[in-house]
């Protein structure tokens, strides 16, 4: 009987913790990192399109710069990184470009269960990448 009342009362927990409303997850997911190999001349800048990121820094910045930063373009929004050497550098240098990207999630109903018939709020969810930019200047 003692046993039977245990799983009577384990079955009421389980019910009310699985009909739990929860907010939508817009938890920053990492997604993969990527790396690019770029070989400039002395003085010579390069620019790399960051796509439609929705926002970029320099995570881990160049040693060996006269310019390095993400820009956004403001006549549509995009980024873009930009790299000029420090003046007659040859050598190689690494800057490394964190972009995040939100991604737009619809309304998701919540009647999992029975007592929930409501529909959620819609709630972006972010993605991180990281970008190792290796450049190597020579003649």
């Amino acid at each position: 009987m003692k046993n039977l009342r245990s799983l009577q009362v384990l079955a009421f927990c389980l019910a009310f913790v699985s009909c739990s409303k929860s907010s939508g997850n817009n938890a920053p997911v990492l997604r993969s990192s990527n790396s690019i190999d770029v070989v400039i001349s002395p003085n010579q800048s390069y620019e790399l399109n960051l796509g439609g990121a929705t926002n970029a820094s320099v995570f881990k910045q160049a040693a060996h710069y006269q310019t390095s930063e993400t820009v956004a373009n403001s006549e549509n929004g995009s980024y873009s990184y930009r790299y000029l050497p420090g003046a007659n550098f040859t050598g190689k240098d690494q800057v490394m470009i964190s972009t995040t990207s939100v991604n737009p999630t619809s309304a998701v109903p919540s009647n999992e269960c029975p007592s929930h018939s409501e529909t959620t709020n819609a709630t972006p969810s972010y993605s991180t990448s990281y970008t190792t930019i290796n450049i190597t200047v020579r003649d």
